[in-house]
């Protein structure tokens, strides 16, 4: 089990009009991670079948968790029989999140079938108790979504920058949902890890292009599924 040290997360809202805006100015600005630059993220979210967990981001509770299964592109494009994913929990306490996860090895052909239907899936779960976390009700897969992530570094503080983009939902569990994916979403977010709780100093010639706020990807994307009328960000 990893568990990763605790630290102050921002998120920053963008249109996806100004993703090449942003993106050049961390180019400028910031060092690219020197090991993970660039990737497409998986996270299949898991939560109770009465989606408790989507609820605590929607009453903006203090305290918030998010359980997935999460793999890398760049670990299943080589073509292997097995694909190396983390089953995360991530827990928020106001802006402060800390996050534990346990490295799990899965056929690269249970991430590409029915994946909600599959007993493995469904079973790891249950190993959420692992890293310390009692849910609310039995958890069942929900829904996947991906993104694209550039990754960078802050040389003079260290803060940790990712820039994610191409946001969408492209599968979920059709016994919580009526409407089918693909679900896009028009809008990038910028995520600052470090100390600090606002926005760098240094980062204030693009300040105007963000728009703080607390936002989930799983939650923007499910609530499209729920709600399809409403404009999503």
């Amino acid at each position: 089990m990893e568990i990763f040290q605790e630290s102050v997360e921002q998120k920053f809202v963008f249109p996806l009009g100004q993703a090449n805006v942003l993106r050049d100015w961390m180019e400028y600005r910031l060092a690219r991670d020197p090991l993970y630059y660039l990737g497409t993220i998986h996270s299949l979210y898991y939560d109770t079948t009465a989606l408790h967990l989507l609820e605590e981001k929607r009453n903006s509770d203090y305290q918030k968790t998010k359980v997935r299964l999460r793999w890398y592109d760049t670990e299943k494009d080589r073509g292997n029989d097995s694909v190396t994913c983390y089953l995360e929990v991530k827990r928020k306490s106001g802006t402060v999140r800390r996050k534990e996860r346990l490295a799990v090895t899965l056929p690269a052909e249970t991430l590409d079938g029915g994946i909600f239907g599959n007993p493995l899936v469904w079973d790891l779960a249950t190993r959420a108790y692992e890293l310390g976390y009692c849910p609310p009700g039995t958890l069942v897969p929900v829904a996947e979504i991906s993104y694209k992530r550039l990754r960078y570094v802050d040389p003079e503080t260290g803060s940790r920058f990712s820039l994610d983009t191409d946001i969408r939902c492209l599968r979920a569990n059709h016994d919580l949902f009526n409407l089918n994916p693909p679900v896009h979403l028009d809008c990038g977010v910028l995520e600052q890890k470090g100390a600090s709780r606002f926005l760098l100093a240094s980062h204030a010639p693009i300040a105007a292009f963000l728009n703080k706020g607390s936002f989930s990807k799983y939650t923007e994307c499910v609530e499209a599924l729920l709600q399809p009328m409403l404009k999503r960000r």
